[in-house]
């Protein structure tokens, strides 16, 4: 298991709680947090905790001190999801997670949230809902990364 403490922050910084499995498994935890996207939350940033902390109660940090994460916005029907990481090259580097690799033509999407005041534009192998990102949610609280080839798509202004 995991031996970093992980916590859920929704609508850049609104409210940020522990990922615990006090009440269901992690793993359900995180499928039922990602359903209720759309439900007064359109974005939840997913980050550990530093090392040694054990809760969100027992530490000092912040959601903008967190510099690797996993992110979504949209609703629990139609989200899209990014990861920060720091590469092997020492360079942190922000890219749009996909399901497929894309096609050449395929159509593209518009998300929104936050009632609609932003959106972006992703391709349709970009696109998730609670179902499909949940595998990638689970993977990245135990590995925190995504699994070896999932397609990702560098965004262009956090080229290093």
């Amino acid at each position: 298991m995991n031996d970093r403490a992980f916590v859920f922050t929704s609508n850049g910084g609104e409210m940020t709680w522990d990922l615990d499995d006090d009440f269901r498994p992690y793993d359900d935890q995180i499928h039922r947090t990602l359903s209720l996207l759309g439900d007064g939350k359109s974005t939840l940033l997913f980050w550990a905790l530093p090392e040694g902390d054990d809760a969100l109660m027992n530490s000092d940090a912040e959601p903008t001190d967190a510099e690797e994460y996993l992110q979504c916005a949209g609703t629990a029907e139609q989200m899209t999801i990014e990861i920060q990481r720091r590469e092997p090259d020492g360079v942190l580097r922000h890219y749009i997670v996909g399901r497929t690799p894309p096609v050449p033509g395929e159509p593209e999407l518009e998300v929104f949230w936050a009632d609609g005041e932003f959106h972006t534009t992703i391709t349709e192998s970009e696109a998730f809902d609670a179902d499909s990102a949940a595998p990638v949610f689970q993977y990245y609280f135990r590995h925190r990364d995504v699994a070896a080839g999932t397609p990702l798509r560098l965004l262009p202004e956090f080229r290093g």
